[in-house]
């Protein structure tokens, strides 16, 4: 959650273990429940920390299938930006 931690130094503030609590806090205080389901297995908690949650496209798991194998598979996507 590095956007997180971007705004909070923006506004002068530091985004450290007890905001994240204050914050979740407050998102979840007018809800008598909350009800999520994630399913995942990710390669390294990193990426959650810099990008969040990322909806899962044909693109991103061509691109990660390929880096996860080294190369050893072939690189196939429509979109030549990712190559």
């Amino acid at each position: 959650m590095r956007y997180m931690e971007d705004v909070y130094s923006t506004c002068g503030n530091s985004f450290d273990t007890r905001a994240c609590e204050l914050l979740s806090k407050a998102v979840l205080r007018p809800f008598g429940y909350l009800r999520g389901y994630h399913g995942c297995r990710p390669v390294s908690f990193e990426s959650y920390r810099c990008d969040g949650l990322l909806v899962l496209t044909r693109e991103r798991l061509a691109k990660m299938a390929f880096e996860l194998f080294e190369g050893s598979i072939p690189f196939v996507t429509d979109n030549p930006q990712l190559l």
